[in-house]
């Protein structure tokens, strides 16, 4: 995120959501003359982290901003279950179940991780 200044607050979303230390963001908000942008996007390629530091990883996303004021999770997705995307709550994350699928498999599943978070800022919803 160091090539166009963003404010702090989304900068520290950003942050919390990535299991990389390096935020890379891409999409509209990425592009320099745009200045009336409302949706951050953040990709990247985990590799190293073993199961239980994944599972804690977002345990502690949910918790955190389930204590904000401001600040939503809208959607987690992790795996799929009937051919569709498996969507997780902060119940099925505690429980590290959803569907009969755990945590841990689907992990394993080759898919990717998807987590919508929607914050107010500045009088204006954004999400990242």
């Amino acid at each position: 995120m160091d090539e166009k200044q963003y404010n702090k607050n989304i900068t520290k979303i950003a942050k919390l959501m990535s299991l990389e230390s390096k935020i890379n963001i891409v999409g509209s908000a990425k592009i320099k003359r745009s200045i009336y942008y409302s949706d951050y996007e953040s990709f990247s390629t985990v590799k190293g982290k073993n199961e239980k530091m994944i599972y804690n990883h977002f345990k502690s996303v949910f918790d955190i901003i389930g204590n904000s004021e401001n600040t939503i999770i809208t959607d987690f997705k992790l795996g799929e279950f009937k051919d569709k995307a498996l969507r997780w709550d902060y119940e099925a994350i505690k429980r590290r179940e959803n569907n009969g699928i755990t945590f841990e498999q689907a992990l394993k599943q080759k898919s990717m991780i998807q987590m919508d978070v929607v914050t107010l800022l500045n009088g204006r919803f954004i999400e990242l």
